[in-house]
């Protein structure tokens, strides 16, 4: 998306808009001033016409466009002390640089008749650069502005429905407005150096405050573009921040990502393939109690022995609700993510005992999960075991399209294989005879909160493509 600066001397002369020019929302009888910001006489009466229609506020004196204001701000810190009266500077002759002068000139005046003149010093700094490249690409006609645009009156428009001590609620946005409006008339009066100076700066920083309430509602995820644009549902789709991968490893042969295979988190993965999920889950649990007869290692603690309990139908306490709570406690839950699980049995003296891990490290490669003893030292067996294992047998023969707005060339959309991620720390673990080289370290008892990978992890040769 390319945004520019909005003339906007042109664009109230080519739409012609009406001036506002009373601060003064409500006449009394809670009827909108004639004049005023939410007046009938400007925005119109009718839906349509209140949604579409824009006014003005005339500033009587020349400021800087809020978003130049802010990238001249931060190159000279000396822009706002000018602007306020407080610092006084001159033009130097032969650079065209600002210097400081005990005798120069000072406001915004100064700046806007002296615009053409001002040269900014580059040194090494990129960010600098590109902010004297935008000044440089734009007029003294569009780096200034005289007239603040008014958004039409629907979206800030008064509440009679929520009132306070018996009075209408009035938009936050109209505040700003009027504060400019008065300000704005306070220049025709007197002419005093220093106060029309302060009042001008003031009406910069209204500006300022103008600009940042709209941008705050349209930028960022929870934003408008955000939310109208990009945040269109799709079925079995993920929307997710793109990373490069970590430089932690010896060769590229053991990374979790190549060409091939994209990095895509547990959760995420859960989430494009929730149904698959669901079954895989379900015949886990039928596997592992058919492997054990239906009959599972506990401890007596009285006889200090282990013990086999026999365990509940696993269609009944692994159905699809309970599936699906367990997903979801995965997925919103982050705290509870190394919580252990735990089976039912048909014992009342053992109403249900844990689940235990019977993965083992590759360089362990004695450890036996049929024995009793050795299985009951093993950690318990979590929701992030769990999920990580269903995550890799589900998606380890599937693809993915990643999808990158704009799509302007080929790869704005590309299949990829999966590369499951999950937590940030690994380790090489041997699971019914199959290897597992990422899977995720689990520390039960400790937070997850932080433990997890949650962003797409492309490989590095697609980078510099995607720009």
């Amino acid at each position: 998306m390319k945004l520019i600066l909005l003339d906007t001397e042109k664009f109230c002369r080519l739409n012609m808009l009406k001036e506002v020019t009373n601060p003064i929302v409500l006449d009394r009888g809670y009827t909108p001033t004639s004049d005023g910001l939410l007046s009938t006489y400007i925005f119109g009466t009718s839906t349509k016409d209140r949604k579409s229609t824009f006014a003005y506020i005339d500033l009587h004196c020349n400021v800087f466009h809020p978003v130049i204001y802010k990238y001249i701000r931060r190159m000279d810190n000396r822009v706002e002390g000018i602007i306020a009266g407080r610092v006084r500077v001159r033009v130097d002759s032969k650079t065209g640089y600002l210097v400081n002068d005990d005798e120069g000139s000072t406001g915004i005046d100064f700046l806007y008749n002296n615009w053409n003149k001002i040269k900014w010093p580059k040194n090494e700094s990129k960010m600098r650069s590109d902010t004297i490249d935008l000044l440089a690409a734009y007029t003294k006609n569009e780096i200034f502005m005289s007239k603040q645009i008014v958004c039409p009156a629907f979206y800030r428009d008064v509440n009679l429905q929520s009132s306070k001590s018996g009075r209408p609620s009035i938009h936050k946005i109209n505040r700003p407005y009027s504060k400019l409006i008065q300000l704005a008339g306070t220049l025709d009066n007197g002419d005093f150096a220093f106060n029309l100076n302060y009042t001008k700066f003031m009406i910069q920083k209204t500006t300022i405050e103008i600009y940042d309430y709209f941008k705050n509602r349209i930028e960022k995820k929870r934003g408008l573009i955000k939310q109208n644009l990009l945040g269109k549902s799709t079925d079995y789709g993920a929307r997710l921040v793109i990373t490069n991968e970590e430089f932690i490893y010896n060769s590229v042969e053991e990374m979790p990502t190549s060409f091939y295979k994209t990095g895509v988190p547990v959760s995420y993965c859960m989430a494009m393939a929730a149904p698959f999920f669901t079954g895989w889950i379900q015949n886990f649990f039928i596997r592992e109690f058919e492997d054990y007869q239906y009959k599972y290692p506990g401890y007596d603690v009285e006889n200090k022995k282990p013990i086999y309990v026999e365990l509940e139908d696993p269609r009944i306490q692994f159905s699809d609700e309970v599936v699906h709570e367990m997903m979801e406690e995965y997925l919103h839950s982050y705290e509870h993510r190394f919580d252990p699980i735990y089976l039912k049995t048909k014992d009342k003296r053992f109403p249900k005992i844990t689940f235990r891990f019977k993965g083992y490290s590759v360089a362990d490669p004695e450890f036996d999960p049929h024995d009793p003893e050795k299985l009951l030292s093993q950690r318990p067996f979590t929701l992030t075991d769990l999920m990580y294992l269903a995550a890799v047998n589900i998606c380890e023969d599937k693809h993915i399209y990643i999808t990158r707005y704009p799509m302007s060339d080929h790869l704005g959309i590309f299949p990829c294989g999966i590369a499951v991620l999950s937590t940030t720390v690994t380790e090489k673990m041997m699971i019914d005879g199959k290897e597992y080289p990422f899977y995720p370290k689990v520390e039960v008892g400790k937070s997850s909160a932080n433990a997890f990978k949650e962003v797409l992890t492309l490989s590095n040769c697609y980078l510099k493509a995607l720009g």
